[in-house]
């Protein structure tokens, strides 16, 4: 082997050394540094999935799994009956709620215990409250979906819909390209032929488990994890704000000229009440339509930017107008 060889392989060895030396330093200082806390280099974690495809209402909970779920900004756990519903078994000798929703009622971010399902559980104690609230784009259609498919099957004597301003409008024009309705507006979702079918399989889904190896348990590769994320996640809103206007995007929902988009939104969600009426009438259940506040439209911050930036009249009362009018229709 020439002289400039061996040197080649010599720098090689010095760099490897060089690169491995300083991971080290750098994994036991940080394990120094966060031992008590090393959630904050956690970008987003969970330790299984959570979520599966229904072919009834689009997406559901497996059933009878436990999954902790890491961010940021919240460590909690999310728990499953035998049903996919969030919760302990039912109590068959109570008569039931059901509460109808997106990742608001889910309880996204929560422990069981601090769900807005839960808490309204332990002050109504005779009745079984139970949480068909789901996360990943669910809007009214998809709710009336699973309503049909799922929830009268339960019996309940009251069915309480969540509708959020806001995402529920978009979700409701994405159930289009999903299958749930035609180009015309009109539900084409599956119907099961009996809620046997639907119970079977919701119960033959399993989870399994996410099994960390043991580079992802060194805490520098949580840091270096969590700095690219970061900094793609950075990358992802400069190159959307120049594509995409996101504050013209949430504000639309209160200026009074309406996109195709939101009046097909609200089309769906006329379409959607109207069914969820006719068959909780049928089911003997009473139906009762909760608006949430969104958070945007509580924000007089956001409100009087917005308002600087658009030339029509933002009007954040306007959303609950439009669906006032389509209940007392």
């Amino acid at each position: 082997m020439t002289t400039k060889g061996k040197r080649r392989i010599q720098n090689l060895i010095l760099t490897i050394f060089s690169v491995s030396f300083s991971l080290v330093i750098a994994e036991i200082a940080l394990r120094l540094l966060y031992q008590e806390n090393s959630n904050v280099l956690i970008k987003e974690w969970q330790s299984g999935p959570y979520l599966y495809d229904n072919e009834y209402w689009k997406v559901w909970h497996y059933p009878n799994t436990t999954i902790t779920h890491q961010r940021d900004c919240f460590e909690v756990t999310y728990q499953t009956n035998s049903l996919g519903l969030r919760g302990d078994e039912i109590d068959e000798n109570k008569p039931n709620i059901a509460l109808l929703g997106d990742s608001f009622i889910e309880g996204y971010g929560v422990n069981n215990h601090e769900t807005a399902v839960e808490i309204l559980d332990s002050l109504v104690e005779d009745y079984n409250v139970l949480n068909f609230g789901t996360s990943g784009g669910f809007g009214t259609v998809h709710q009336v979906a699973q309503y049909e498919n799922f929830a009268r099957h339960l019996n309940p004597d009251i069915v309480v819909l969540f509708f959020l301003n806001y995402n529920d409008l978009y979700d409701n024009a994405l159930a289009i390209s999903e299958g749930l309705l035609n180009k015309d507006t009109e539900f084409t979702y599956p119907i099961a032929k009996d809620f046997e079918i639907v119970r079977e399989g919701i119960k033959s889904q399993t989870s399994g488990e996410f099994i960390p190896n043991t580079i992802q348990g060194l805490y520098v590769v949580g840091a270096i994890d969590k700095g690219i994320n970061s900094l793609t996640a950075q990358l992802q809103i400069a190159v959307n704000s120049k594509l995409f206007d996101f504050n013209r995007r949430l504000a639309e929902t209160y200026l009074p000229t309406e996109t195709e988009e939101i009046q097909i939104g609200y089309d769906i969600l006329e379409k959607s009440l109207s069914r969820l009426k006719y068959l909780t009438e049928q089911d003997s259940a009473n139906l009762v339509l909760v608006q949430i506040a969104d958070p945007y439209q509580i924000d007089e911050n956001w409100l009087e930017l917005m308002q600087y930036k658009f030339e029509e009249k933002i009007d954040p009362l306007l959303p609950n107008k439009k669906v006032a009018a389509i209940c007392q229709e």
